[in-house]
Parts: structure tokens; sequence; C-alpha cells
């Protein structure tokens, strides 16, 4: 059920708010190496489309630069990259430690049959630096390098989310609404306020609250894949290529452009490799 699975992360992911870009990295197989340039903008194309809004009328229109003063105070220029340096150090930093401490760097280095020694912090640190002498620097080196990409790469954000905000906040708020909120981030908590309320989703102590309840959402995991198994049971797998009759295999033809016999052969493939991947998934359970 890797279908229940993706869908799972993806609601985890969305649940995160902040966190949902960092995480929607493994949907698809294909790399950006391997899509062109028209196969990314027709990516970006669908991925939009999937959240086509209603058009703005002519006076939520009309509040949209009320809309925008506010919301250039929540996400200013550069923001994304500072974000990004606050992110990579609370949140990323812990978790890269947890594969880089001295206990890690030694179990990579050597294998041991007897299992692990008992020795303390210093030791650890002394055995590590032994085996791997830059170990301590690597994940600064890391984080410095990821830093700086996530920076570039959040930073093509920044243009678009400020549009999209703007136009949420016009469908949302009345004039008088917008007004007030602006004289609000105008005054010195209010500023405060603006420039802290979108970076507090990476605060230290938001992120442990957050990450402390990973376990039990994880733990509730194997009831939401019940569930969903349960829910889909009665609902009917595509039909196989015998299943159709012969007016619906020409059908699918023409409209596909090929012959029945491609078809068939298409069909085939499709099956093999669908039965491939829940092998996989099964064995890797």
């Amino acid at each position: 059920m890797r279908f229940v699975r993706t869908f799972a992360a993806t609601l985890m992911s969305l649940s995160l708010g902040f966190s949902a870009p960092l995480a929607a990295q493994d949907w698809s197989s294909t790399s950006s190496e391997e899509m062109s340039a028209e196969d990314m903008a027709a990516f970006g194309q669908m991925m939009g489309g999937m959240f086509a809004p209603e058009p703005l009328t002519e006076e939520q229109t009309a509040r949209l630069p009320l809309a925008n003063a506010v919301v250039s105070k929540m996400l200013p220029p550069g923001f994304y990259e500072e974000l990004m340096g606050d992110v990579m150090g609370t949140t990323l930093r812990p978790i890269l430690s947890m594969f880089s401490g001295p206990e890690m760097i030694v179990m990579s280095s050597v294998s041991l049959d007897q299992g692990l020694p008992e020795l303390s912090d210093g030791e650890w640190a002394e055995l590590a630096e032994t085996l791997d002498p830059a170990y301590a620097t690597r994940t600064d080196t890391m984080i410095a390098a990821m830093t700086s990409g996530m920076g570039e790469m959040f930073a093509v954000m920044e243009g678009p989310m400020r549009e999209g905000m703007a136009r949420a906040y016009v469908t949302r708020f009345t004039t008088r609404q917008l007004e007030e909120i602006g004289a609000f981030f105008d005054t010195p908590t209010g500023a405060l306020y603006a420039r802290e309320s979108m970076a507090m989703a990476a605060d230290p102590q938001f992120m442990s609250s957050i990450m402390g309840s990973m376990p039990q959402m994880m733990g509730q995991m194997g009831d939401f894949e019940a569930t969903m198994e349960a829910a889909m049971a009665n609902v009917p797998e595509a039909k196989t290529f015998d299943q159709l009759s012969g007016g619906e295999r020409e059908k699918a033809a023409r409209l596909l452009g090929i012959s029945v016999e491609q078809l068939r052969a298409g069909m085939a493939a499709a099956a093999e490799a669908k039965d491939a991947d829940e092998t996989m998934e099964y064995e890797g359970e």
C-alpha cells in the first residue's frame, strides 16, 4: 500500500506547515537532472493547477495594495535566506548530529561483532577523530553548503509567496481589517510580530513540541493504513487488457494513438512493473 504511505506522508508534511516544502522530496524516481526545462515547466503548471483558486472579484482586487503592504512586512526581501539559516541551525543541525556524532563515526568506520565498548564522551570523540580527523567539521561544512543552496532555492519562492499571501488576504479580510492590521504592523510591537510570525515555525520551542509528537504520530500509521485498506477493499481494481471488451480496446488504442496490439503490450508491461513494485515493497516490510 505505497499509496497509503505516500498519502500519510503528505498529510504529515502538510501538518508541519513550514516543513512541507522540505518534506515533499521523493514522490517520483525522476531526478531534477533528468527533467528538461519543458518537463519542469509542465510539472510546475500541473502542481499549480491542482490548487486553482477562484478569480478575485473587483472588490477584492481593489484591496490588493493594502494586502501587499501588509504581506511585505511579514515577508521582507531576503526573508527566506535568513530563515533557512535559522532552520539549518535549529532543526537540521540536531538531526545531522545524530548521524555524525563520534559514536556514529566509529560505527561507520569499524564493524565489531562483540558490539560497542562503554566509553566516555571524551574517549568517543578521541577515537572518532583518530579514525576520521575531519568528522568534526563535516557537519558544519554540510550545513553551510545546504544553507547557501537552500537559501537560494527558497528565495525563488519569495515573490510568488508574497503575491499568493496578498491574494489570500483580500479574500479573508475586509478593507477596514487590512487597514487595522497594517496600522498594528506600523507599531514597534506589530513590526516585530510581522517579522517574527513566519519565522516562529522554525523556533526550537515550536520544533521541539512538534518533533516530540512524531513517535505518537508514527504510532498511528498502522491504524491509518488499516483504515485506508479497509476503505479501499471494495473499490474495483483497474481493468486488465483481457477484461476490456473489443470496443473498449479499440477506443483506448484510438485515444492513445496506438494499435490494439501496442495497447496489449503496454498494459502488460505496466502490470509487470506494478507487480514488481508491490513485491519489492512487501519484501521490504
